[in-house]
């Protein structure tokens, strides 16, 4: 967030990202019980997009 405020986006951008930021680590915590970010490895991420794509969320 500190990076998106130095390249001065909108504050709706902003708060996009940031809740984007929360919901993806809210569920890194319940579906593998991580906390850290130096502790998610590219399988993660995977099954995280596979369940926004389930959702319903588009990708890109």
């Amino acid at each position: 967030m500190l990076y998106c405020s130095s390249k001065n986006l909108a504050k709706k951008t902003m708060g996009s990202y940031e809740q984007t930021l929360k919901l993806s680590a809210q569920y890194m915590q319940q579906e593998h019980e991580i906390d850290e970010v130096g502790r998610i490895q590219s399988g993660h991420i995977r099954h995280y997009i596979k369940f926004l794509r389930e959702r319903g969320k588009y990708i890109k």
